[in-house]
């Protein structure tokens, strides 16, 4: 596995060609374990992170409701985010070159990025904004003076399935056999020696 992750470091910002379904699930499967480790490392090193939130509700009838909750948190922390850093152009350049091999074109990667817009957009032109009561909230505690809400759950529904429907179709077109023989993106990776 750590190969197969250190020859997708060396064709890091390489975008022709193809790249088996191994080499793809490898890098992903080595790249979640790392997280693990990252995220346990941080949490036995910093601790969790505990933030307080304060929540507001307003249900379809305008009622309004607060709470105070706190959160503890774990994450890995700097080392996460530099780790996330390092892996970004080789793990889209992988996934660039998986689409390619099984014959899509490579920006099909950013499928679920498109599909996130269309979702923010559609939840943006379809709801409204309503004024929030500040005058329940704690002193020292920040609250915005308006959210927004859907105009109906339909409209949110439609916005949430879209975000979905596209991170869904991703990872099925990643999962996808090779095309056999070559195609118009380069040779067939099983059929290529290395």
């Amino acid at each position: 596995m750590f190969e197969n992750f250190k020859q997708t470091f060396q064709e890091g910002f390489v975008f022709q060609g193809r790249s088996s379904r191994s080499q793809f699930w490898k890098f992903v499967l080595f790249t979640f374990l790392v997280s693990i480790v990252l995220l346990i490392v941080n949490s036995v090193v910093f601790g969790p992170t505990i933030t307080t939130q304060f929540n507001v509700k307003i249900n379809s009838a305008g009622e309004q409701t607060e709470s105070l909750t706190q959160l503890k948190q774990y994450s890995s922390g700097w080392l996460g985010i530099i780790f996330g850093v390092v892996i970004l152009i080789p793990g889209v350049a992988v996934a660039w070159r998986r689409m390619q091999d099984a014959g899509w074109p490579g920006y099909m990667t950013f499928l679920p990025i498109a599909g996130a817009a269309i979702a923010f957009a559609l939840f943006f032109a379809t709801s409204h904004t309503v004024p929030i009561d500040t005058a329940s909230v704690p002193q020292g505690i920040e609250v915005p003076a308006t959210m927004r809400l859907p105009n109906s759950a339909l409209t949110f529904f439609v916005a949430w399935l879209t975000a979905a429907a596209s991170l869904i179709a991703t990872i099925v077109l990643l999962a996808r056999r090779s095309q056999p023989g070559p195609n118009k993106y380069g040779p067939n990776p099983h059929e290529v020696p290395s």
